[in-house]
């Protein structure tokens, strides 16, 4: 009898210490890693500058492991930046689609591990879905959970996915069923039919477009079955509006509980500021008479027009050439209206940069005895410590009145750069 192969997890160790900012066995320090990641490992592999003992199957089975960690799960979810092998945020953009999916992967496993009827309604109902998610990780350009990334596959793509499964190069778990039931699913995804309608490249599983042309027939079949589905489903969005009792009326000024004018009487003045921040350097032109004027865009649509001194805007650029990394809070006052936004008065420019945490010391075994004597003598409850947003980016954080000096001429633009750690 041949010896079982040793768990995917005992490379974790050896990679966490030969990538300190990319793997961690700490689940509130795992971050989601960069697409096609594995393709650096594996010629980090080739040039032999991995341990001996990862190969390239065991570095596969690792890599599919990790991924589907239910702490891996939740930094998709959160949306966090995607890192290269050396912790360097890569791709801050992670789709919402994955994120749901993330989400719903999670929900899943709670209410396996709970057993509540709650949860799991939440869980994934077609068990062939719920496949997606490993053999996404394991083939990144070949299936895709966004609907706007799916590609026709290559004709039987089966077999070469059951030659893998032999080889015990996929996922564990997934065996011929479990194969045919996750393709004819996948097949039938109304994203995969607009792709054969479209008429786009079949791909294998390394990506690479193999058939660029879909016969006719086949691209009119999927899309009487897209236009088919469209119909059923504004009939049933029909039926729901018919079958739904009218709308409430909306409140009028007559239904509000109390006048606003008695309101307007206890209003106190205040003065309203906006806080943007953003982590590019955007485009500017010269307003004259020393001053240099710039353009932000708000996730609403509006465009916030800027004129600070040609010495702040220097100092800006200069920033911006000599840290890597780093994210600039531009707070003022609402001025005039434009047609696309408003003008941004008495601007006031700090700019910060964005540090990687560094990895926490082991704490020396003298230190360790101490604690647990301390403990030992008088336990006490530690709160957990408060978690430290990192910062958006581009985005205004929620307008807020706060009483400051009526005299805006006291207020002059100026530039405060300040280094500070934040979490990767």
């Amino acid at each position: 009898m041949s010896n079982p192969r040793p768990p995917a997890s005992e490379l974790l160790p050896l990679l966490a210490e030969a990538f300190p900012q990319t793997f961690f066995a700490d689940p509130k320090q795992v971050q989601p890693l960069k697409i096609n990641i594995h393709r650096d490992l594996n010629d980090w592999r080739k040039a032999q500058a991995l341990p001996a003992e990862i190969g390239l199957l065991p570095l596969r089975r690792f890599m599919h492991w990790y991924t589907q960690r239910t702490a891996y799960l939740k930094a998709l979810a959160r949306g966090e930046g995607r890192v290269d092998l050396t912790g360097a945020e890569v791709d801050s953009d992670i789709p919402e689609a994955i994120r749901e999916q993330a989400r719903q992967e999670i929900a899943r496993r709670q209410a396996l591990k709970t057993g509540t009827a709650s949860l799991r309604k939440t869980a994934p109902a077609n068990r062939a879905a719920a496949w997606l998610p490993r053999l996404a990780a394991a083939f990144p350009q070949t299936f895709f959970a966004d609907p706007k990334q799916v590609r026709p596959l290559k004709v039987f793509l089966y077999r070469d996915l059951l030659r893998l499964a032999k080889a015990g190069a996929l996922p564990e778990g997934i065996d011929r069923a479990a194969l045919k039931a996750f393709l004819h699913w996948y097949g039938r995804r109304t994203a995969y039919l607009n792709a054969v309608a479209r008429g786009l490249g079949r791909l294998d599983l390394t990506g690479t477009v193999v058939t660029t042309t879909i016969p006719d027939a086949l691209r009119q079949q999927a899309r009487a079955e897209v236009q088919r589905r469209q119909a059923n489903r504004a009939a049933q969005a029909a039926a729901v509006v018919a079958a739904s009792p009218p709308p409430a009326p909306a409140l009028t000024p007559d239904s509000i509980p109390y006048a606003l004018e008695d309101l307007y009487a206890m209003a106190i003045d205040a003065k309203l500021e906006v806080t943007l921040k953003f982590s590019t350097l955007p485009k500017a032109k010269a307003a004259g008479q020393g001053t240099m004027a710039f353009a932000l865009k708000t996730p609403d649509g509006q465009f916030v027009t800027v004129e600070v001194s040609s010495k702040a805007w220097n100092k800006l650029v200069k920033t911006a050439e000599d840290w890597p990394s780093w994210i600039a809070a531009l707070t003022g006052t609402m001025g005039e209206r434009t047609e696309q936004g408003f003008a941004l008065e008495n601007p006031g420019l700090q700019v910060f940069e964005r540090k990687p945490k560094a990895p926490a010391e082991a704490a020396s075994p003298l230190a360790e005895a101490l604690s647990a004597a301390l403990a030992a003598v008088s336990p006490v409850d530690v709160a957990p410590a408060p978690a430290v947003a990192e910062p958006a980016e581009a985005v205004p954080v929620p307008v807020t009145t706060t009483a400051a000096d009526p005299d805006p001429a006291r207020r002059k633009p100026v530039l405060s750069l300040k280094s500070r750690k934040t979490t990767p």
